[in-house]
């Protein structure tokens, strides 16, 4: 699927709309950037009229500025943290390998020396 969104300049989107996928051509013609999530044109905008008490069509892209924050957190709070020791734990791992080879090494010359 690829979608036209419509984002603040942080990036984050408020809304999206689905388009059909341009024919190899017009990527190349118009060097449409690749982007993971299938957004192939963005709109950058300041977004004032979010904060405009009068706009009644301001809770469609607060909710979405909401959703972005919570899952944010979510990711800083739940994720992010296993991540961290998932990283320590390969780290410590990678050590041990690391002298489990020099042994093996040594072992392997000690050997070599005692044929000779």
């Amino acid at each position: 699927m690829h979608y036209t969104s419509l984002t603040l300049h942080d990036g984050t989107v408020l809304s999206a709309w689905p388009i059909r996928k341009p024919v190899p051509s017009v990527f190349k013609r118009e060097c449409i950037p690749a982007d993971p999530e299938g957004v192939l044109h963005e709109y950058a905008r300041a977004g004032k009229e979010i904060s405009d008490v009068n706009n009644t069509e301001r809770w469609r892209p607060q909710t979405v500025l909401a959703m972005n924050l919570n899952v944010r957190r979510a990711l800083r709070d739940i994720v992010l943290p296993g991540l961290t020791e998932a990283l320590e734990r390969v780290q410590s791992l990678e050590a041990q390998l690391n002298r489990i080879e020099a042994l093996l090494n040594d072992a392997l010359d000690h050997g070599k020396k005692s044929a000779d």
